[in-house]
């Protein structure tokens, strides 16, 4: 990738001697550069678009492509239009941050975006591939490390991902989640799907000690662990945690053999006693001390709720939810065995779904 940005920076400066050039109407022309943006413009005709409108710094107008039910809205990147002239970006554009490093590469066709490389302490962090006006031709590569991690393409009329396209050893799925129900048990199983492009070896896996990779039978993996070609390979990685240290992010890293190369998974962990999807069902709650909070989240989406924690009828504590807001209540300000919540979750202008549950807490 960095040979690609090279070979771009190379044919940027070769365009001629001409730079910040503008016509006779003050549109920008040719070759530009002016507060950490580089980019070529050239001057077409305003008629040959089919305009909505301009932005009010006339740097952006949004045009119409197509006609009836066809017609989509698409921007195009300007500096300024008179008469029937407008001038585009064209070519490849180069933007800088305030430290001079430079932060993005952009193709642009006659005004319309195209293929984005985005960078981060000088390494590729995203690749966008556009084909202006073909979205089924269309991905976006995101990097960790230089390396392609994740890839979203168009496919079956929706936007699909793959991870670690490039390698030999592809993922479906390496962002998983994991939504714990604290009043069942604190152990999630989430499958991860291998396909291997040919016969290789996972070596070891390394992960917290409250996650276990088994193999599709729930057995513990054997090193070296086989990986066919000619198929998809499940595993099982179980999630157990403790209520009173909920851990959200964790990372799991398969490495492969002779290569000893890495392939970390990302889990992320939503873990609550009540929620959008138990509230309706639960009546009753029991805790032991030892577990040190309550937590309650909502249903997210942009919905609300609300809950009020009850002594008898005295107010203890009063919560409002917004989203996929979350409360950690600390069971040590709640000092007595029995208590009341009246909870109601999941509403914008309708009721909501909830009721009362009885919270027991036990040493």
């Amino acid at each position: 990738m960095r040979t690609a940005c090279t070979i771009f920076l190379i044919l940027s400066y070769s365009f001629g001697e001409a730079q910040n050039v503008t016509t006779t109407y003050g549109l920008r022309s040719v070759h530009w550069k002016q507060n950490g943006v580089e980019c070529d413009y050239k001057i077409v005709a305003l008629s040959s678009f089919n305009v909505e409108r301009f932005n009010e710094d006339s740097t952006i107008m949004t045009v119409i492509r197509g006609t009836g039910d066809s017609a989509i809205p698409e921007r195009i990147w300007i500096r300024g239009y008179s008469n029937d002239s407008v001038s585009v970006r064209d070519g490849t554009c180069f933007f800088y941050d305030s430290s001079g490093s430079l932060a993005e590469i952009i193709e642009f066709k006659t005004g319309a975006m195209g293929s984005t490389i985005t960078f981060a302490n000088g390494d590729t962090i995203r690749y966008s591939h556009d084909f202006i006006g073909h979205i089924d031709s269309d991905y976006y590569d995101s990097y960790i490390n230089n390396r392609v991690f994740k890839r979203e393409f168009f496919k079956e009329g929706k936007f699909v991902n793959s991870f670690y396209p490039n390698d030999d050893l592809i993922m479906p799925n390496a962002e998983l989640f994991s939504g714990l129900d604290l009043t069942k048990n604190s152990i999630d199983t989430i499958p991860i799907f291998l396909v291997a492009r040919r016969n290789i070896q996972i070596g070891s896996v390394a992960c917290n000690k409250h996650l276990r990779v088994l193999d599709e039978h729930y057995e513990p993996l054997k090193f070296p662990f086989a990986l066919s070609s000619s198929g998809q390979t499940e595993l099982k990685l179980i999630n157990y945690q403790s209520t009173d240290s909920i851990i959200g992010m964790d990372t799991v890293v398969l490495y492969t053999i002779p290569e000893h190369k890495a392939y970390p998974v990302f889990l992320s962990t939503v873990a609550s006693h009540i929620n959008g999807r138990n509230v309706y069902r639960i009546h009753e709650i029991t805790l032991r001390r030892k577990d040190k909070y309550l937590i309650v989240r909502n249903c997210g989406g942009g919905l609300y709720g609300h809950m009020v924690i009850l002594d008898g009828d005295a107010e203890v504590a009063t919560y409002d939810f917004e989203g996929n807001t979350t409360y950690n209540i600390p069971l040590t300000s709640l000092p007595k065995e029995q208590y009341q919540l009246a909870v109601r979750m999941c509403y914008d202008d309708g009721e909501g779904i909830g009721g009362i549950v009885n919270l027991f807490i036990k040493d």
